[in-house]
């Protein structure tokens, strides 16, 4: 099974996280409890998890805060076929690779293992890690949990809305010229990152909508310098539905290019 189809253990991942590499477009004091409620584990234990199939949406709640709050995935390879179907490649293989792994006499000698698959597609770059896919899913999913809330309203009323998205895409970088060839492994390319959590064709989502706070948490971004190191960026931006007054940076989708091979 995917460890983080389990909405509890995206949770547990992202308390591990430091708190230094969260960021508040605009800070207020309700954004820094909801942060805590859920990152600190002492807090953690006043949310109710109501996860599971037989239980009422959305995936957690806090009575004594009254929050409620959806836990969802994004990545950048899933898309919607001519048939429209949505198909992720990634997950499937992923899939494929633990549904093996698990029948195999080394699992049997394990006990109850973490399996985490580590999956080369042996796809172009474009195809593997595609930014309209990414920013398409990011829509698509947030708009299919956006309908669900006023069913959400309605088993808990008076509650505050949360949407956590746990975002698995690479990260991204804006070439200074379009690049219209195919990326080779160790290409380098001159140009500024893609700044996600200030990029308003993903935010308008939430603009203007029923929900109340947004946690972004996208772990896997990794910036290498070509003098070499990363670029520390945050890992998550938390956002208050209310104040949404930032200063939005514009990109150009055509010259945006993963920075993974």
């Amino acid at each position: 099974m995917d460890y983080f189809a389990d909405e509890n253990n995206i949770i547990e991942y992202f308390q591990k996280i430091d708190a230094k590499s969260v960021a508040f477009p605009v800070f207020n004091r309700e954004l820094r409890l909801v942060f805590s409620s859920i990152h600190k584990k002492k807090n953690w234990k006043r949310w109710v998890n109501s996860s599971g199939k037989n239980d009422p949406p959305p995936d957690f709640y806090n009575k004594e805060l009254k929050f409620m709050m959806d836990v969802m995935r994004v990545d950048d390879h899933e898309y919607v076929s001519s048939k429209g179907k949505v198909v992720n490649e990634q997950r499937k293989l992923e899939s494929q690779a633990i549904s093996k792994f698990v029948k195999s006499e080394d699992y049997r000698r394990l006990n109850n293992p973490v399996i985490f698959a580590d999956i080369f597609t042996d796809l172009p770059t474009d195809e593997d890690h595609n930014f309209t896919r990414y920013k398409e899913c990011f829509w698509r999913t947030i708009e299919n949990h956006k309908n669900k809330i006023p069913n959400y309203k309605k088993n808990h009323p008076g509650y505050k809305v949360i949407f956590f998205v746990f975002d698995e895409s690479s990260a991204y970088f804006e070439t200074k010229e379009k690049f219209t060839g195919v990326k080779k492994k160790d290409m380098i390319f001159e140009g500024n990152p893609h700044i996600q959590f200030l990029d308003k064709e993903f935010l308008k989502v939430i603009i203007d909508s029923d929900i109340d706070y947004l946690i972004w948490f996208t772990p896997y971004k990794l910036c290498r310098l070509s003098e070499g190191g990363c670029m520390n960026l945050p890992l998550v931006a938390i956002y208050s539905r209310e104040n949404m007054d930032l200063n939005y940076i514009n990109y150009d989708p055509e010259r945006i290019i993963s920075v993974e091979e």
